[in-house]
């Protein structure tokens, strides 16, 4: 079923290399290619912030892109100091609501009788299922 593929949820968190950051510090602004493949897939960047920062330049590598952002709580970024590439995190909300049950019926055929069934279909006037 193509619909139950379109609800899988995709968490991509990789340290890409390629500056997505917006702003003055990026002159040429996100990568084209990069920013295009997500738009493809749907996808959002759920991290906004440098996570390179330098004396000379602020760059966003460290990148997590989800199909599905609001199945997360929180996402950010953390100073650890032991690495010029900040750290990066994301929260995963604890429960996702279900959907809503549906309610089937049925006819139970566990005392069926056959024959009586097939009589009842031979006396029934099939006439004005043809009108």
């Amino acid at each position: 079923m193509p619909v139950r593929r379109l609800q899988r949820e995709i968490i991509h968190i990789a340290d890409f290399n390629i500056n997505m950051l917006e702003s003055s510090d990026n002159s040429n602004g996100p990568n084209k290619g990069l920013t295009n493949f997500i738009k493809q897939f749907c996808l959002r960047s759920v991290i906004h912030e440098a996570t390179r920062t330098t004396n000379y330049s602020r760059t966003l590598l460290d990148i997590v892109f989800t199909s599905h952002p609001a199945r997360l709580a929180t996402s950010g970024i953390l100073q650890v100091g032991i690495n010029d590439h900040d750290l990066i995190f994301v929260v995963r909300k604890q429960k996702l609501l279900r959907p809503k049950a549906r309610r089937i019926e049925f006819s139970s055929l566990k005392n069926l009788d056959l024959n009586v069934f097939l009589s009842d279909l031979r006396n029934i006037s099939w006439d004005s299922s043809y009108i």
